[in-house]
């Protein structure tokens, strides 16, 4: 998605491909992003959307991405992992970075390269 403020910066994506599996109210969904050229007006935090089902609205369990491959993205240099969160009540991940400790960073959208690349897996409950 690339912002959360209103309108639709988004990528023009080389490859967007992806499955899922929906087993009760259990989503687990696997992809891969190749992006080429982003929106010279995208701000605000890095996002994906467009996930099959809504990510359900609980502070118990939380919808975590694992990411097998990423490129092209930054961090600050303390922050080693990029990761995601499913953002309840949305259709949407929320890119972030972790550090050793409890330390997150949001991926904004100045952090995201022309031509970056997301491979990953987020399993999630739905509604």
């Amino acid at each position: 998605e690339g912002s959360v403020i209103a309108g639709s910066n988004v990528y023009n994506s080389v490859v967007t491909s992806g499955r899922y599996i929906k087993q009760n109210k259990i989503v687990t969904c696997w992809f891969r992003l190749v992006m080429s050229t982003k929106d010279s007006n995208m701000e605000g935090r890095a996002r994906i959307g467009a996930l099959p089902y809504v990510i359900r609205d609980t502070n118990a369990l939380r919808a975590i991405l694992s990411i097998g491959y990423s490129g092209l993205i930054t961090s600050p240099p303390e922050y080693s992992q990029i990761t995601g969160e499913g953002v309840p009540g949305t259709n949407s991940i929320e890119l972030r970075a972790l550090k050793r400790g409890l330390g997150t960073y949001r991926i904004m959208a100045p952090d995201i390269a022309n031509n970056a690349e997301i491979n990953g897996q987020i399993i999630y409950e739905t509604n």
